[in-house]
């Protein structure tokens, strides 16, 4: 049976945590993320704001182009930047995994999506940045690629999750 890449990323974190607030940057597995590794992407604390330190091969076929050192509110529509950007500084200053709920726009319509962002930390214990999951359907990523992704639109953030509880919204 398939697992979510949200799911998988949310276990590996948890299992190489061990009690912590949050996981080392140097802990993580690649191999352990397997079929995931394609949506997964990896945001540093610039100041303020973020930028991409890597995104997987599938975030960066959607936007056309590679992403990394790209500043991370470049990937919102309109004032959704400035509210998913506000959101994971607060997940990385509180040391909690969050949750932003979306809607991918393409040319021909919207289509759920959800990010899971959990906090990393270098071998010096600060967390200065965020690993994340980007979950959507087969079709839904299908029509982004078919038809090119023009935006994203922050729905709703969640913190304080559970395993089950980052998933696609049914609606948009």
């Amino acid at each position: 049976m398939h697992q979510s890449p949200s799911r998988t990323l949310l276990e590996h974190w948890n299992e190489i945590r061990v009690g912590q607030e949050f996981a080392l940057r140097e802990d993580i597995r690649p191999q352990k993320l397997g079929k995931a590794l394609p949506l997964i992407l990896v945001i540093v604390r610039d100041g303020t704001d973020f930028r991409f330190r890597l995104a997987g091969t599938s975030i960066c076929a959607f936007f056309g182009r590679e992403l990394r050192d790209e500043a991370f509110s470049a990937f919102w529509q309109d004032e959704s930047a400035g509210l998913a950007n506000a959101a994971a500084l607060q997940a990385l200053e509180q040391r909690s995994p969050i949750c932003f709920h979306l809607a991918m726009e393409t040319h021909g319509s919207s289509v759920a999506a959800s990010l899971l962002l959990l906090p990393l930390a270098t071998n010096q214990g600060l967390p200065d940045r965020l690993i994340g999951a980007l979950e959507l359907n087969a079709l839904a990523e299908q029509r982004i690629l078919n038809e090119g992704l023009t935006g994203i639109r922050l729905i709703m953030a969640t913190k304080n999750l559970l395993p089950s509880t980052c998933r696609m919204s049914s609606t948009v």
